[in-house]
C-alpha cells in the first residue's frame, strides 16, 4: 500500500507539471512546453530539396513569463555585467557519465564562457558515498557552486552537506525531493527545471497517431498496434508510456492493441530490440505499428526490431524524447521507422540550470526566491510541494528529417555557439522560443 501511495504521489507530481490544463478535442491537455513551430514544420521539403521555411514561434507574453523581478533572473542577460562579479568557480558533478551528461557539460561550458565563470568540466563519482565525501573537498578547492546529476535519492544528503559547508548547488535532470521513512515523496527541497513526462508522452502519442492517419490509407483501428517501450523501474520514464496510452485511448483505438514492452532495468538498445521483437512476433495480426521509445536508445532498438522481425519500415513509425542521436543518423544517411524526436536542445536546457546557480552565487536570488511565479500553488498539491520552490518548465520541439537542422541551427544562435554542425538559411533568433508560459494550474 505504501509503495502504491508513493507511486501515486510521484504521478501527481508529473501531472502538476502539465501546463495550462485546457482540454483539447482529443481529450488531452495543451501545454506550452512542447508546441511545434507555427506553420508546418512537418511539411516535406519543397522542390529543389531545401527545407520548407518555418514561421517564427511567438514567444510567451510578459505576463505569461512572470512579472516579478525574480522571474527574470536565472537566464543569460546580455545587458548584465558579469565581469563586475568575482570569477566564480563551478564544476558539474555526476554519478556515471553518458552521452546526455556530455551534452549538458558542453552546454555549461558554453554559458560559462559568456558569463566570466571558471568552469572546470565534470567530475564523475563512482558511488553515492564517494560523491558525498568529495563535497567538502570541492569547497576546500575553491568551488563556489556545483551543478549536480546524482542518484535522485541522494539529494537530501547533498543538501544537508552543501548547506553546512556553504556550497551553492543546482540539480539538473532530476527533481530534488525529500522522502519520509516509507520513501513517499513529501516535496521539493530545491528549484527544478524540466517538463511533464506524462504530457510529453501524450504528445508523442498524438504525433504518431497523426502520422498514421496521414500516411496509411489502409490502416484501421483493428490492424494498427501501439507499443510503449517501457522501463517500469523508473517512474518518470514509465510516465511517458502512460502519456502515450492517454493519446491512444483518446483517439478511440482498441485497448487490446496497446502493448507495453518492458525492459526492466536494462537501459540498452539491445534490451529494447529484444522486447519489441517479442511483442511483434506474438501479434502477427498487426499490420501497422506505432511505437514510443521512452529514451533514444529504446527508439533505436525498436527500429532494429522493425527491420529484423516486422520487415516493413514503411508501415511503422517510432518517436521518442531525446537529443541528437537521430540527427546524427540522418547526417550519416541512415533512415528507418524512427522518424521523430521531441527535443529540448540540451544547450538551451542548460541555460536556466547554469544561471540559477549563478544567481545563487552572486546573491541575485536564493533557492527559495528564484522564479516565484513558477511555484505551483495548486491547492490539491500544496501539501506535496509545500508551495516553496519553483518548477520552471522548458519548451520542446519535434525533430524530423525535413527540419531538424533548422531547430539545431536556432539552438546555435540562441546559445551564441557552434555546438551543432548546422547553419541553415533563414533561421533567426526568433524562429523558435526558449521560454514556456507559466501553466494556469500553477495559480491555484
Amino acid at each position: 500500500m505504501k509503495k502504491a501511495l508513493a507511486l501515486l504521489l510521484v504521478l501527481c507530481m508529473a501531472f502538476a507539471l502539465i501546463a495550462c490544463g485546457k482540454t483539447t478535442d482529443n481529450g488531452g491537455t495543451t501545454t506550452p512546453t512542447a508546441a511545434p513551430p507555427a506553420g508546418d514544420p512537418t511539411a516535406a521539403p519543397p522542390a529543389g530539396g531545401d527545407p520548407a521555411p518555418i514561421a517564427p514561434v511567438a514567444p510567451p507574453s510578459e505576463d505569461e513569463l512572470g512579472t516579478d523581478p525574480l522571474d527574470k533572473v536565472g537566464f543569460y542577460d546580455e545587458n548584465y555585467d558579469y565581469n563586475a562579479n568575482p570569477k566564480y568557480k563551478v564544476i558539474y558533478v555526476c554519478i556515471g557519465f553518458n552521452d546526455l551528461n556530455a551534452d549538458f557539460n558542453t552546454g555549461f561550458e558554453n554559458w560559462a564562457k559568456l558569463s566570466n565563470v571558471q568552469y572546470d568540466g565534470y567530475w564523475s563519482a563512482a558511488s553515492n558515498e564517494e560523491l558525498l565525501a568529495q563535497l567538502p573537498t570541492l569547497k576546500e578547492q575553491g568551488y563556489d557552486g556545483i551543478l549536480l546529476d546524482p542518484d535522485m535519492m541522494q539529494f537530501e544528503q547533498i543538501a544537508e552537506v552543501c548547506n553546512r559547508i556553504g556550497l551553492n548547488w543546482m540539480g539538473c535532470m532530476g527533481q530534488a525531493l525529500k522522502f519520509n521513512a516509507e520513501m513517499v515523496p513529501e516535496g521539493l527541497i530545491h528549484p527544478y527545471v524540466g517538463f511533464s513526462h506524462v504530457e510529453f508522452g501524450r504528445q508523442l502519442g498524438v504525433k504518431l497517431i497523426d502520422y498514421a492517419k496521414t500516411n496509411w490509407a489502409d490502416a484501421t483501428n483493428d490492424n494498427t498496434g501501439f507499443i510503449g517501450v517501457d522501463m517500469s523501474t523508473s517512474p518518470p520514464l514509465h510516465q511517458r508510456v502512460e502519456g502515450g496510452q492517454i493519446a491512444w485511448d483518446a483517439a478511440g483505438y482498441p485497448k487490446e492493441n496497446y502493448f507495453i514492452s518492458d525492459v526492466g532495468g536494462d537501459m540498452t538498445v539491445q534490451a529494447a530490440q529484444n522486447v519489441v521483437e517479442s511483442t511483434i512476433a506474438l501479434n502477427p495480426q498487426i499490420e501497422y505499428w506505432l511505437i514510443i521509445g521512452v529514451i533514444e536508445d529504446f527508439a533505436d532498438g525498436a527500429a532494429n526490431a522493425i527491420d529484423n522481425v516486422f520487415g516493413n519500415a514503411d508501415n511503422a513509425c517510432i518517436a521518442t524524447i531525446g537529443g541528437k542521436k537521430l540527427a546524427t543518423k540522418w547526417d550519416e544517411g541512415i533512415t528507418s521507422a524512427w522518424r521523430y524526436v521531441l527535443d529540448s536542445p540540451t544547450p538551451m536546457y542548460a541555460e536556466p540550470l547554469f544561471f540559477a546557480l549563478y544567481a545563487f552565487m552572486s546573491g541575485q536570488a536564493t533557492p527559495e526566491t528564484i522564479w516565484p511565479s513558477w511555484v505551483d500553488h495548486n491547492p490539491m498539491l500544496a501539501p506535496l510541494f509545500g508551495e516553496t520552490y519553483a518548477q520552471l518548465q522548458i519548451p520542446a520541439y519535434f525533430q524530423e528529417q525535413a527540419t531538424y537542422k533548422q531547430l539545431l541551427t536556432w539552438a546555435n544562435l540562441y546559445t551564441r555557439s557552434n555546438i551543432y554542425p548546422y547553419n541553415e538559411p533563414g533561421i533567426t533568433i526568433d524562429s523558435y522560443s526558449a521560454r514556456a508560459a507559466i501553466p494556469d494550474s500553477f495559480k491555484g
